[in-house]
């Protein structure tokens, strides 16, 4: 009788264990899928932050040869 509690008493733990592990895992992945997406938001902005101010940049660029050498 005590074996056989034993053996429940592991195979009910053992579910819990994989059940928290799958959870734990699931919840691991909505992290990285979550990190990615901000990764990837966060290089969109810095590429048109980066190709605005290129544009201001020639825009200035463009004015002084202009205001030096007229049109």
């Amino acid at each position: 009788e005590l074996e056989k509690l034993e053996k429940s008493y592991d195979e009910k733990s053992h579910e819990e264990l994989v059940s928290i592990e799958s959870n734990l895992e699931m919840k691991q992945q909505n992290l990285i899928d979550e990190v990615n997406k901000t990764i990837k938001e966060n290089y969109e902005k810095i590429q048109y932050i980066s190709s605005s101010r290129r544009g201001e940049f020639v825009e200035k660029i463009i004015g002084r040869v202009v205001e030096k050498y007229g049109y």
